[in-house]
């Protein structure tokens, strides 16, 4: 019985790459072989290759930015940076490399050091920059750093230089990401309406269409496009968010048992959102089911030890519940206190007095009500909510502590 061997194309040429290293070891052989394992994204094999040729032409800019390359589809960016940096210490005059260096520092997080390589990109080479992505990099870069006005320039600028860009969705999805940070909603829905014309599977624009429509108060048109976001992917990690903002829209609407359900299914992709566990809180609260509200602020806590609205949430249920069962007035204190440690604010001020009166410290209530209202005073807050904490300060005075109806 014959037996027939059958090797994949991708083994068969890394076989004759084992072969060929002990042959015709020059320069640009290591060069062609690297630039092949970069295309099949065999990145480690690349990168032995681009550093054989560096150690036989170490001042070849080449093969420095060929090897920063390799380094940053691996995800190494610090190593691709430093490859970059030595290419362009070279040949200061490579567009290219800037452009890859650009990208390098934007996955790390130095937008405006990216914007300064997209930035002398453009200005070395024009004709680069209109054929590749260098535009839509920098527009992504200017977001991040809230300069939306030099977004939008750009990713306006790539739709019109780029031939392909009536099939390309992402110049519409990141403009109008920008537009709606402006609270442009007009302008952001219709670059989100040409981006799911053109791809009518792309979650991503119903999401942030969802969001739009819920930032304007449109929660039935809010909840159709999370649907749809939903039932193209439903279990990918990132649909834990479309779970939460339609679990709030569902709560804005007073239909508590969907916001559950739907932070519930968030909660259970990604087990760590301290948001979910804090609105499946609030909305436990709602209900009165102050058990769980509790249970759920303990967890987002154990989680996250600097989360000052739960500390704040969970302070204000142990001070004010209708429920005595669930009042303790010292350990809301201590809550109330440890929340404001972290964040120093009126709200959490209205709690803490709320906890001292429980606790029967009224002096010390009044005191801590006087200086939440003194920063609602300087902050020209609605005077419905003024009203509020003069009414709490009031029961206070009276030595009467607050209860949540």
């Amino acid at each position: 019985m014959q037996i027939i061997y059958r090797l994949s194309v991708a083994f068969i040429i890394l076989l004759l790459f084992s072969v060929l290293t002990g042959l015709g070891q020059d320069y640009e052989s290591y060069l062609d072989w690297g630039q092949t394992s970069l295309k099949n994204r065999w990145y480690d094999k690349a990168i032995s290759d681009f550093t054989k040729a560096i150690e036989l032409r170490p001042k070849t800019a080449y093969a420095y930015s060929s090897r920063g390359l390799a380094y940053s589809q691996k995800g190494q960016y610090s190593v691709a940076i430093s490859d970059f940096n030595r290419a362009i210490e070279l040949d200061p005059n490579d567009a290219w490399t800037y452009g890859t260096r650009g990208l390098a520092y934007f996955y790390t997080g130095q937008y405006e050091k990216a914007i300064a390589d997209f930035s002398k990109a453009i200005k070395l080479d024009p004709e680069l920059a209109a054929s590749s992505r260098i535009y839509l990099d920098r527009g992504k870069a200017y977001t991040m750093i809230h300069q939306l006005d030099g977004a939008i320039s750009d990713f306006t600028t790539h739709i019109k230089i780029n031939p392909n860009h009536s099939a390309e969705a992402a110049p519409y999805l990141h403009r109008a990401n920008a537009f709606r940070m402006k609270g442009q909603y007009r302008k952001a829905i219709s670059d989100l309406n040409i981006a799911i014309k053109i791809n009518t599977k792309d979650a991503l624009a119903y999401s942030l269409r969802g969001l739009i429509y819920k930032d304007q108060g449109q929660y039935d048109k809010a909840i159709s496009d999370f649907n749809k976001a939903l039932k193209i992917n439903p279990e990918d990690a990132a649909q834990a968010k479309i779970y939460m903002e339609r679990g709030d829209v569902y709560f804005m609407k007073a239909q508590y048992d969907k916001a559950i359900s739907d932070y519930n299914k968030g909660i259970k992709i990604d087990s760590k959102n301290t948001d979910a566990y804090f609105m499946r809180a609030s909305t436990y609260q709602k209900l009165g089911r102050y058990d769980k509200a509790i249970s759920d602020l303990s967890q987002a806590i154990e989680i996250d030890s600097g989360y000052a609205e739960a500390y704040n949430l969970k302070a204000w249920l142990l001070a004010t519940c209708p429920d005595a069962a669930y009042r303790d007035g010292a350990k809301a204190v201590k809550l109330a206190k440890k929340a404001l440690a972290l964040s120093h604010n009126d709200t959490i001020l209205d709690t803490l007095a709320a906890a001292y009166a429980e606790a029967g410290q009224f002096e010390e209530a009044i005191l801590a009500q006087l200086e939440a209202i003194e920063i609602l005073k300087k902050e020209g807050e609605k005077k419905r909510i003024l009203d509020r904490f003069n009414q709490r300060l009031a029961s206070y005075e009276s030595h009467k502590p607050w209860r949540e109806k």
